[in-house]
C-alpha cells in the first residue's frame, strides 16, 4: 500500500467526519454530559477506511467543555489484508464567546496502534472555530474553520499541515428534521504524503454532499451524511465519505 493513499484517505476522512470531540456541535451547558458514537466509512482510491469513534464531553463550567474521543480505524487495501487498531486518542476542549460561535482546540495523542499510527506518532493539534446560527426559522447553518499542524516525526517525514473549511447549509423540515448540504474544502501541506519537506506545496480538495440531521427528543440526536470528494489532480475511481453519528445527553 502506497503511503501517500494511506496517508491522504486518512486525512480527508478526519476532515469531513468533524467528529473529532464533535466539533461540529457547539459546547454542552455546563455539568452536562454527553456521549456520542460516530461510524465513518471513506473510499480514496484502492484504499477504503472505517472509523469508530465514540466520545464523551462534560460541560466543565459555563461556555466551557472537555472532551475525550477513542477512535478505532481499520484500513483496507485493495490488494492484501487489512488492519484494524487503535487510533490515537484525542482530548480536547471548546470555549463558547457568544451564543452562535465558539472556538476549540484538539490535541492527538502520541501513542495507539503501531500497524495504524506508525512506531513514532506526533502530538498533532487542531485550532478552530465554530458557527450555528439559524438566520430565520426554517433556516439553520452550521460551519468550521481549522488548522491543524502535523509535527516533524524525525524516523519519517514533516507531515506538514491541513486547513480545513467546512459548511453545513439546512432547511428545517419540520421542528425535529433538518435536510442540509455538507461542503468541504481543505489544503493538505503535500509533506503529508510525499515524504519530502515541502512547506509551500499543497493539494486542494472538496467534498459535497448531503445530509440529515434528526433531533430524536431534548437529549438525543441524529446526523448522518454522504460526501464525494472532488480531487485537484486527475485520480480513477469513485472517492467518497459516508458518516453516522449518535449523540446522547444525560
Amino acid at each position: 500500500m502506497k503511503i501517500k493513499q494511506l496517508v491522504v484517505a486518512s486525512l480527508i476522512a478526519s476532515a469531513s467526519l468533524s467528529y473529532a470531540v464533535d466539533n461540529m456541535a457547539m459546547p454542552v451547558e455546563s455539568q452536562a454530559k454527553e456521549a456520542y458514537l460516530s461510524l465513518g466509512w471513506a473510499s480514496y482510491d484502492n484504499v477504503s477506511l472505517q472509523h469508530i469513534g465514540p466520545g464523551f464531553k462534560f460541560g466543565l463550567a459555563p461556555n466551557i467543555e472537555l472532551g475525550i474521543e477513542v477512535p478505532l480505524l481499520n484500513v483496507s487495501p485493495e490488494q492484501g489484508s487489512s488492519t484494524f487498531g487503535l487510533d490515537q486518542i484525542i482530548i480536547g476542549g471548546k470555549f463558547r464567546f457568544t451564543p452562535g460561535a465558539a472556538a476549540f482546540v484538539d490535541f492527538n495523542l502520541p501513542f495507539g496502534s503501531k500497524k495504524i499510527v506508525g512506531s513514532n506518532p506526533t502530538l498533532n493539534t487542531e485550532l478552530g472555530f465554530i458557527i450555528d446560527q439559524s438566520p430565520s426559522t426554517i433556516m439553520h447553518l452550521r460551519g468550521e474553520a481549522s488548522y491543524t499542524w502535523y509535527p516533524e516525526d524525525k524516523d519519517k517525514y514533516d507531515r506538514g499541515n491541513m486547513i480545513t473549511v467546512e459548511l453545513r447549509p439546512g432547511y428545517k423540515l419540520s421542528s425535529t428534521l433538518e435536510a442540509f448540504a455538507d461542503v468541504t474544502f481543505l489544503s493538505i501541506n503535500k509533506s503529508a504524503y510525499a515524504g519530502t519537506d515541502e512547506p509551500d506545496s499543497d493539494n486542494w480538495y472538496a467534498l459535497i454532499g448531503p445530509g440529515v440531521l434528526a433531533n430524536i427528543d431534548n437529549t438525543t440526536k441524529v446526523e448522518g451524511f454522504v460526501d464525494f470528494l472532488l480531487l485537484k489532480d486527475t485520480d480513477p475511481g469513485l472517492n467518497w465519505v459516508l458518516n453516522l453519528q449518535v449523540n446522547k445527553q444525560f
